[in-house]
């Protein structure tokens, strides 16, 4: 059920940026640099890959938020690799490109802090409020949504 869940987020948050050509994987633990990783958006192929073992413990918000939040990178991404079809502020883009050549990753102190993980972090914010006023969902009633 989450892998079809968490396919959806990406769909979903794809439409909502504009985006298209996202692809989603699904990888064990030990594909990922450190076991509390839930996806990572991998810029070459613009792909997702979630973490299996995460996706199995993982509740429907928590899969909603991370589809969200990856799908968000990727659009990121595409506003630096793809500027003349993705637009966004000048300043904002540079930033981004910066950070996504100087990444910290989850761990290090200098994660949070980032203007790409803060971006991503408000976005899956709003688009979870939009996504649950637009289905009529409370927290409880996700499982609406197949």
């Amino acid at each position: 059920m989450n892998r079809k869940l968490a396919k959806f987020g990406v769909s979903y948050a794809s439409m909502k940026l504009g985006i298209s050509g996202i692809e989603v994987h699904y990888e064990s633990e030990s594909f990922f640099l450190s076991n509390d990783i839930s996806a990572v958006f991998l810029k070459e192929g613009y792909s997702i890959v979630f973490n299996q073992d995460w996706l199995d413990a993982a509740n429907e918000i928590e899969v909603l938020i991370c589809s969200f939040h990856e799908t968000r990178h990727a659009y990121q991404w595409a506003c630096i690799d793809l500027p003349k079809v993705y637009s966004s502020d000048p300043g904002i883009v540079s930033v981004w490109k910066k950070e996504f050549g100087e990444y910290r990753p989850p761990g290090n102190i200098e994660y949070i802090t980032q203007s790409i993980e803060s971006d991503a972090c408000k976005y899956s914010d709003f688009l979870l409020k939009q996504f649950i006023h637009e289905y009529n969902l409370d927290d409880n009633q996700t499982s609406k949504v197949e």
